[in-house]
């Protein structure tokens, strides 16, 4: 196999054909997964790159990632790629531990890797559900099914939007909400609500907003970002940032003013959302993993993501996959709160280097982690 290593701005026409056309016989069903989002990426961050892989002068798969310090490459636009991996054709042969090598890595952490093939199954140490809504074009009717299995749950969504409307004014869900300020305020939302539960800011470095902006640039229908907004007599309450590709509109950045967080304006305009979905153009709304009980209500549909990492052969990939694996080894050991500590260590350490291409924000986001969690 014949790997080429370019930055994602290097694609041409035929090789995001190619790469469309691969994550289609994959059944992927993910913006993350598509050559555009690797691309807005790419405008955002220097470091990001894709490996082209070739069999006899055939393209057979694309691997998106970013070249991070020590050989170490981390899903392209992490931590906000929901879902990750390679899109490799069905059925060609690949083996990670090589394509890595030849990319000249020495191991790639994820998160939430899409492994249909199960490509990666020695390096998985964790699967979790995606949550999924497949409305088929007709949100309605999907919407009516979450209603009769929940019953209770969602009468208390409706009675919540009743006792808004009559204390509150009249509500109306604009499902492509085009209004500049209600996109900022929508991630100002979100700030404070990283501020005030301790979480670090992954909305703060510049890179962010430069990746964000190519998303949005685009009048295309089938992808780019769409965001949807619950208005009170004209006054926003809640926003939902999405991202729309390959018949899927993933739930990105929820946000909502906490002056109405009484009426569950964030849930009233998920369902808003799911029961408009063919208007956006979409055939299901991905609602991704963990992050909220809530998911369980309003999708029937899951999908398996993995966590774990892929590593190359070679003395230096051994090294930092020892190194890593005693990390685990803390997370997995009978020691109670300590275990615990580790993962969560872990995830937060992993979410700032992703985020933070400079060591000095890597650095400041530790000893602001090391603040919060330091005893006393």
């Amino acid at each position: 196999m014949r790997t080429n290593l370019i930055h994602p701005g290097e694609l041409g026409p035929e090789e995001i054909k190619a790469w469309k056309a691969i994550t289609a016989e994959m059944g992927t069903h993910s913006a993350f997964m598509e050559p555009e989002f690797a691309r807005a990426a790419g405008q955002a961050r220097g470091d990001a790159r894709v490996a082209v892989f070739e069999n006899d002068g055939e393209i057979v798969g694309f691997w998106p990632f970013h070249k991070r310090p020590m050989h170490f490459a981390r899903p392209i636009g992490a931590p906000f790629s929901d879902q990750h991996g390679p899109a490799i054709r069905p059925g060609a042969a690949f083996d990670p531990a090589a394509a890595l090598k030849a990319m000249g890595m020495c191991a790639y952490a994820y998160s939430t890797l899409l492994d249909p093939e199960a490509r990666f199954s020695s390096g998985a140490r964790a699967v979790q559900d995606g949550y999924v809504a497949e409305t088929g074009g007709d949100g309605q009717a999907y919407a009516a099914r979450l209603k009769a299995e929940h019953k209770r749950y969602h009468k208390t969504i409706e009675r919540r939007r009743r006792k808004l409307e009559n204390e509150r004014g009249t509500v109306e869900i604009v499902l492509r909400d085009r209004d500049p300020e209600a996109f900022e305020q929508v991630l100002r939302w979100k700030r404070e609500q990283y501020a005030a539960t301790g979480l670090h800011d992954v909305l703060a470095p510049r890179w962010v907003r430069v990746m964000l902006d190519a998303l949005g640039d685009t009048d295309a229908e089938d992808h780019g970002l769409r965001m949807s907004t619950l208005r009170v007599d004209g006054r926003l309450a809640a926003g939902e940032i999405c991202l729309l590709g390959a018949g899927s509109l993933h739930s990105w950045i929820p946000a909502y003013d906490a002056e109405f967080g009484i009426y569950s304006p964030g849930l009233q305009l998920l369902r808003g959302l799911i029961e408009g979905t063919n208007d956006l153009g979409a055939d299901r709304v991905d609602l991704g993993a963990g992050h909220g009980y809530y998911k369980r209500y309003f999708t029937f549909e899951r999908r398996a993501l993995i966590d774990g990492a892929a590593f190359a052969r070679g003395a230096g990939a051994q090294v930092m996959k020892s190194a890593m694996g005693g990390w685990r080894g803390l997370e997995t050991a009978p020691l109670g709160p300590m275990s615990k500590l580790a993962g969560k260590a872990r995830r937060r350490l992993g979410q700032i280097a992703a985020v933070e291409p400079g060591l000095g924000g890597r650095v400041r986001g530790v000893a602001r982690a090391f603040r919060q969690h330091a005893p006393g």
